[in-house]
């Protein structure tokens, strides 16, 4: 669905692109891959120089590892090193009140 026109002129100053791909194995599980590409309109001052506009200041691959069972939903398998944040992240989501507002911070 469109969105409507913007209530004021405005400036693209950020694009961020994330994208998700699944993998069907040939055991059965599936795979996920995800890609994350920031990028900027305008030349950009990092601390390592100036990087030109167009040129990603982020450009983040991941394959976590995690195998899925696609008729069940459920994750069978999760490296090690993904255990804590994703513990921390529902209990995050436990404590979070329904009508939650992201906002800049």
């Amino acid at each position: 669905m469109p969105l409507p026109p913007p209530a004021a002129p405005r400036t693209l100053t950020h694009t961020r692109r994330i994208r998700f791909e699944g993998y069907r194995r040939t055991d059965g599980l599936w795979d996920l891959e995800a890609h994350l590409e920031d990028v900027k309109p305008q030349d950009y001052l990092l601390s390592s120089g100036i990087r030109a506009a167009g040129m990603p200041v982020h450009d983040l691959s991941v394959r976590p590892g995690w195998r899925l069972l696609p008729s069940a939903r459920l994750v069978v398998e999760v490296p090690a090193e993904f255990i804590p944040v994703l513990q921390q992240s529902v209990a995050m989501i436990r404590r979070t009140p329904a009508g939650l507002q992201l906002q800049p911070g």
